[in-house]
């Protein structure tokens, strides 16, 4: 076997370093990519559990089939001033009316005016009528474990909708014209 010159010893030993250099850095960029495709895929997993959470919203016959089946509904109606009132117990009466017409017992439907301090509640519209003083939480309490409509008044006209809540919200016009009576039915 010839012998190696200190020159070529050096070289090989040179091109080995480089080498493991060079897969050590291709080891090293392999593990940041990787890295990188976990944080990518753990934040888009994230921001699909927030969008379907918060901003898609169930559909109107989920609502609607809760708010058929249950035991006892809400509706709320909203009484800052006169105007308001009128607007938001305009379309409860034909809310209520329609849900009667379509074969719910009155009685089984709460009735709660929300004033800036207070609320005044009708529980069940079975005569004689005898409306109640509470507290505006105590009101609220009855939507979180029943089915419950809230009309507000509002310049913007929108509705959003929830699995056990529906909160109508819109302007005189809006409320007045009252779809939301002619659709829970």
């Amino acid at each position: 076997m010839p012998a190696c010159q200190p020159s070529q010893i050096r070289a090989q030993v040179g091109v080995s370093i480089a080498e493991r250099r060079a897969k050590q850095q291709k080891r090293s960029n392999s593990a940041r990519y990787a890295a990188i495709v976990i944080v990518v895929t753990l934040i888009a997993i994230a921001a699909s559990i927030i969008y379907s959470t918060y901003f898609l919203q169930p559909s109107f016959s989920v609502f609607q089939s809760n708010f058929n089946s249950a035991k006892q509904v809400g509706i709320y109606v909203q009484d800052y001033n006169s105007l308001i009132y009128t607007s938001t117990e305009n379309c409860a009466n034909k809310l209520i009316y329609n849900i009667s017409k379509a074969g719910r017992n009155v009685s089984t439907i709460n009735f709660f005016v929300l004033t800036n301090d207070s609320c005044i509640y009708s529980p069940g519209f079975s005569l004689p009528i005898s409306p109640k003083n509470a507290s505006i939480q105590e009101c609220l309490n009855f939507s979180a474990r029943n089915p419950s409509i809230f009309i507000n008044y509002s310049p913007t006209n929108t509705t959003i909708i929830k699995p056990s809540k529906l909160y109508f919200i819109g302007n005189a016009e809006f409320l007045g014209e009252c779809g939301i009576a002619y659709e829970i039915t």
